[in-house]
């Protein structure tokens, strides 16, 4: 009878008219012997004569009393089959629940079981040019030089092609002074993402390199990404690298000179190597002593499948009405709360320039596992995303922006910054200057157009200079009806980018006084200006 009390508000009410309905027909089968015996209402019988009485009240009662137990066997039928509805829910709640929790020692699982090995040596190496000692750090600076060094220099570059350039680099070699112990580390757990983070950054940034320096004919940069992302995720030895959109002698060029790079470090393994790659704030400097370019399939294939695979069982148990919506937000907080930042971060570039597309909206299923359950919530975002790689914040801008409309102190990301109706179009704008999926600029272009109007309506209407409200409205083309006092802000759709621009209808035969004439030039002039510096600039190119 617990669970029977424990109904929602609307089975509450059922209840009471079912119990109000039995009360009122007891009520009446007890007092329905002596009305009907009224002999003003029925003067033809006389029960009390013929002394009927007790057989009357036993025939009048029978139908209600059997009325009055059929509501009461539907009353313990139904009391009965929500008791099981409840249990039922219950036992699938729990279910999902310890489902979860046994996904997530999987997920924990999978973290202790990584390693990944290290070096450490004292031994000082040296340049062979260079007959000086030299500290540890000069092995960076030489190794560095094999690639930036050489092909840095224009008149060498011009008179040779990329296979001399190769056999100049296997011909150059290090020397070594003071021979010492190599001693080897193995990074377990949580520590092997940090070790994961700078190899992608390392082979990124070398990728980078040989594109800007070495190729005839340079790669755009979602195709240095995704060469990239391979080259870290598969290993420069694995043929997955190919088959993309790069020319395969490109991949060739590239792949055999971090093969080079790679056997310098790991004949000198345990020397410090050092680069410093550009960030969107700055410049960043990072250091490792492990063997680079080996790639990590076998460490983050099945952690990301399962981590993909965790998330999308609380989505659809979420929408089969299995867990609530509270404990969805608790649940996916407490598998938030197991990622480090070096997690987040791969895990967005995964999602961004390497196989994990379906996380969110541009992949294939359409899900929004990274902006409504917000999985990037702490993924750092100073100095340390490559400034050729799309900042989260501009990926995600309509999405935040929609947000922001809505909620104005609204932040995505913990380290994220509060939007300012100018900051969310610059945003726009790095977003699709960024974005090559034809299909998905298709299938945002109505969404981005309402997003950008609702924000220009937005700043105007925050505008707190003018002594006038000012009332904006949207329309498709120029055709404005100038009887009226109507500010438009509209978009212009250019094919290959669109044009933001704004127009004031008013009627100066309507201005009674100076005071509206200075309103309304005060608007003109407001306007004009909002159209010079902030509007018009934005222009959404590079759609091809």
């Amino acid at each position: 009878m617990k669970e029977f009390f424990n109904f929602s508000y609307r089975k509450k009410k059922i209840f009471i008219i079912v119990i109000i309905s039995i009360l009122f027909l007891l009520v009446l089968g007890l007092f329905m012997p002596f009305i009907v015996n009224r002999p003003a209402l029925i003067p033809e019988y006389n029960f009390v004569k013929y002394k009927e009485i007790a057989q009357s009240f036993g025939a009048y009662l029978s139908p209600f009393i059997a009325l009055i137990a059929a509501f009461l066997t539907f009353l313990a039928f139904y009391v009965q089959y929500q008791s099981n509805e409840s249990i039922r829910n219950q036992f699938d709640n729990q279910s999902v629940t310890d489902h979860f929790y046994k996904m997530l020692d999987i997920h924990i699982g999978n973290i202790k079981d990584l390693s990944i090995n290290t070096y450490r040596n004292n031994t000082v190496v040296k340049y062979d040019v260079d007959n000086g000692k030299v500290n540890d750090e000069n092995f960076s600076f030489a190794l560095n030089f094999l690639v930036s060094g050489i092909l840095t220099n224009y008149e060498w570059k011009k008179t040779n092609s990329y296979k001399e350039v190769l056999e100049n680099l296997e011909e150059i070699s290090f020397k070594a002074s003071n021979e010492g112990e190599v001693k080897e580390c193995e990074a377990r757990g949580r520590k092997v993402f940090l070790l994961i983070e700078k190899d992608f950054h390392y082979t990124h940034y070398f990728v980078a390199l040989l594109n800007k320096k070495l190729l005839d004919k340079k790669l755009k940069n979602y195709q240095v990404n995704e060469l990239a992302y391979k080259i870290f995720f598969w290993g420069t030895n694995s043929r997955n690298i190919y088959g993309s959109n790069i020319e395969k002698s490109d991949v060739e060029i590239i792949s055999r000179f971090l093969n080079e790079i790679r056997k310098r470090i790991r004949r000198h393994k345990g020397q410090k190597v050092l680069y410093c790659y550009k960030t969107h704030q700055k410049k960043r400097d990072v250091s490792f002593r492990f063997i680079p370019f080996s790639g990590h399939a076998s460490r983050l294939a099945h952690y990301y499948r399962h981590l993909y695979q965790t998330v999308k069982f609380l989505d659809t148990s979420y929408k089969n009405k299995l867990i609530s919506k509270e404990q969805l937000d608790n649940m996916l907080n407490t598998l938030r709360a197991q990622l480090s930042n070096e997690e987040v971060l791969l895990l967005y570039y995964n999602y961004r320039i390497g196989f994990g597309s379906n996380w969110d909206y541009i992949g294939k299923n359409e899900y929004e596992f990274l902006t409504e359950y917000r999985m990037l919530h702490n993924i750092p975002l100073t100095n340390i995303i490559p400034k050729s790689i799309e900042n989260p914040e501009a990926h995600f801008i309509l999405y935040i922006a929609n947000k922001v409309i809505i909620k104005k102190k609204y932040i995505h990301f913990e380290w994220g910054h509060k939007m300012s109706h100018k900051m969310i179009l610059d945003k726009i704008v790095e977003h699709f200057k960024e974005c090559k999926n034809e299909k998905f600029l298709k299938r945002e272009k109505e969404s981005l157009k309402n997003v950008i109007l609702r924000v220009v309506r937005k700043m105007i209407e925050n505008e707190k200079d003018l002594n006038t409200k000012i009332q904006v409205s949207f329309c498709d083309d120029a055709n404005v009806d100038f009887s009226q006092m109507l500010k438009k802000v509209y978009l212009i759709d250019l094919g290959n980018c669109y044009r933001i621009k704004a127009i004031y209808a008013i009627d100066m035969v309507k201005l009674k006084n100076d005071s509206e004439f200075k309103k309304e030039r005060n608007l003109r002039h407001f306007i004009n200006r909002r159209l010079k510096t902030d509007l018009e600039i934005y222009k959404l190119k590079d759609f091809q």
